[in-house]
């Protein structure tokens, strides 16, 4: 059950008062033969006491094998405007060693922001456990 994540990304507004990332897009998907599920959870600090995790989007799904409808998941208007966000994806399943992850966020007009991107091998590998 291998478990990606980005770790805690940091949105603060500059000067201008506008935080850079405003919209994320999440792009899952299958790269072998066996279908997997997967847990999407995007995340941000809780602003009582800013130290624990606090879910504001989560999704679970299936993805197909590879070449089949249904092996991609793509997620492209998600917003972000948050002083802190993370994305992390559990995949579950004979399947789940084979899913490649790519994330990105766009700023209010559009352009992506090189700072808050994530490109397919680039996630962070934060737990494997083996289910025997």
């Amino acid at each position: 059950m291998p478990v990606y994540s980005t770790g805690l990304l940091e949105n603060r507004a500059g000067s201008s008062g506008i935080r850079p990332s405003q919209k994320l897009v999440l792009r899952v998907s299958n790269e072998g033969v066996y279908s997997t599920d997967c847990l999407v959870e995007i995340f941000t600090l809780n602003n009582k006491d800013q130290t624990k995790h606090q879910n504001f989007y989560i999704t679970q799904f299936a993805l197909n094998g590879v070449n089949k409808t249904g092996a991609v998941r793509t997620f492209d208007d998600i917003e972000c405007n948050l002083d802190t966000f993370g994305v992390r994806v559990t995949t579950i399943g004979t399947g789940s060693a084979n899913v490649a992850v790519t994330m990105f966020t766009m700023d209010a007009n559009g352009n992506l922001v090189d700072s808050h991107r994530a490109f397919q091998g680039e996630m962070q590998l934060v737990g494997v456990d083996l289910i025997l």
